[in-house]
């Protein structure tokens, strides 16, 4: 298969509802459950063969909750449960030194991230793909994955729980 035949579906989120905690952002656990849920029937219904992710599992480690399995996302979780094969492809620590990354997430640095997530897909994925990554990254990753000759696909620009608050 081509790249140009190669589709990938991408859903923008937070990162939060990937299943990772940070302090002061709780995400309770039906919301966790709920897009476990649309990503499952994402899967079915577009005959998805594998799920990436802007995530690691330096980042799940570092951020964990103790309702999730050690270094597992919700994506992965879905992926799983389907028996579909997941990747991790954002860059622990040691590689974005490897790629001169700093931490200041500036307009350079998301353009080698996103470069990465795509060096990371092109090994990976068996197609059609599913890529979930946080929803400032869908505009540039799509533009990405278009000069590479991909398909990308918008499912969700930004998916949020239904009757959300924060």
């Amino acid at each position: 298969m081509t790249a140009s035949c190669k589709p990938v579906y991408l859903v923008g989120t937070r990162h939060r509802f990937q299943g990772w905690r940070k302090i002061l952002c709780s995400t309770p656990k039906h919301q966790l459950d709920e897009f476990k849920t649309f990503l499952q029937r994402a899967i079915h219904e577009y005959g998805i063969r594998s799920v990436a992710e802007e995530m690691s599992v330096e980042a799940l480690t570092t951020y964990s909750r103790p309702d999730m399995p050690p270094g597992k996302s919700i994506p992965c979780l879905a992926a799983e449960e389907l028996e579909v094969p997941h990747k991790y492809c954002d860059p622990d620590s040691a590689r974005r030194h490897e790629l001169n990354i700093t931490n200041s997430d500036d307009d350079q640095d998301r353009k080698k991230r996103e470069a990465e997530w795509l060096a990371q897909l092109v090994h990976f994925a068996s197609f059609p793909c599913l890529f979930v990554l946080g929803s400032e990254h869908v505009s540039g990753f799509s533009d990405i994955l278009s000069a590479s000759g991909f398909k990308p696909i918008l499912l969700e620009q930004e998916w949020w729980p239904s009757n959300y608050a924060e």
